[in-house]
């Protein structure tokens, strides 16, 4: 995996001092991309979210969901759905599709400039498939020193250059894929967060989820309601049977909080101002206003 090769680079990059590893994937880590189709250019974006820890084969490792969201005539549908595993070993994470693909490297944290390794699940044999480091350093986000790496892969002929930093993966997109010989497709990290960085926008757009702003066409299903409405301190929903993803967005349309909820679950909002806020159940396709008062 780990080889060493230098080519040259388009300007001089400076290296910072790296520091140590973060936790990867802990407990309500979500990744929010832009992810238009490579068919069509349809606009969309993609949900990548931690299940649950669990072990395979005795490796303790992490469950995730990967759902992409295209957008058709306005309306938000779920188009694709699947789990993978991922696990971080020092400065690796590995990955596993549920097609049981063997473990592989996805990121590698603390590879030096003139490493390189291939993307996941490709061989090593073609350049077009490798990555190939050219600038490292740390940089703090909320309080958190993240060690970054730049790398540079061959994209249409033409080489390109995106960002890994530890905690929040890639810049462009969390499963990094060779292109050459492909146009681009339109990507990005839009947003990343977990219970204990918070959220952590990059403001290539508005709202970490929507193509645009708040869509018009949700509303609040029948059999779906929120108590007491106005409230104070916290609220609950009335849902069918199961468990749901629930979104908080403030007045301006900022994802605040995620997580999952049940019917009758109360929901702690003491930390927030007193204000509306949109709670969206994008399983139910249903959003319903809120006022805290």
């Amino acid at each position: 995996m780990k080889m060493r090769f230098i080519i040259p680079v388009a300007c001089a990059l400076i290296s910072v001092q790296a520091t140590d590893a973060q936790t990867w994937c802990p407990s309500g880590a979500i990744w929010h991309y832009t992810d238009s189709s490579f068919v069509n250019g349809q606009p969309g974006y993609r949900v990548l979210e931690y299940v649950q820890d669990t072990i395979i084969s005795g490796q303790p490792c992490q469950q995730m969901s990967n759902t992409w969201y295209r957008l058709i005539a306005g309306i938000l549908d779920p188009l694709v759905s699947f789990k993978f595993h991922t696990y971080q070993a020092g400065g690796v994470v590995f990955c596993r599709t549920e097609l049981s693909q063997p473990w592989d490297t996805l990121y590698w944290f603390d590879a030096g400039i003139g490493d390189h390794w291939h993307f996941a699940h490709f061989t090593d044999s073609d350049p077009c498939d490798r990555m190939l480091v050219v600038d490292t350093g740390t940089v703090t986000i909320s309080g958190f020193p993240l060690h970054y790496l730049d790398y540079t892969m061959d994209s249409a002929g033409v080489t390109v250059t995106r960002r890994i930093t530890e905690r929040m993966g890639d810049s462009y997109s969390f499963w990094p894929q060779p292109q050459c010989g492909m146009n681009e497709v339109k990507r990005g990290l839009r947003c990343y967060s977990d219970n204990e960085v918070g959220m952590l926008a990059t403001g290539i757009v508005p709202t970490c989820d929507f193509t645009t702003a708040l869509p018009h066409h949700e509303h609040s299903a029948t059999n779906i309601s929120v108590f007491p409405n106005p409230g104070c301190e916290r609220f609950s929903l009335d849902l069918p049977p199961g468990t749901y993803r629930m979104e908080l967005f403030d007045p301006l349309g900022r994802l605040i909080r995620t997580e999952r909820v049940i019917s009758g679950m109360p929901v702690d909002v003491t930390d927030l101002p007193d204000q509306g806020y949109l709670i969206r159940l994008p399983e139910l396709k249903a959003a319903i206003r809120w006022l805290k008062e």
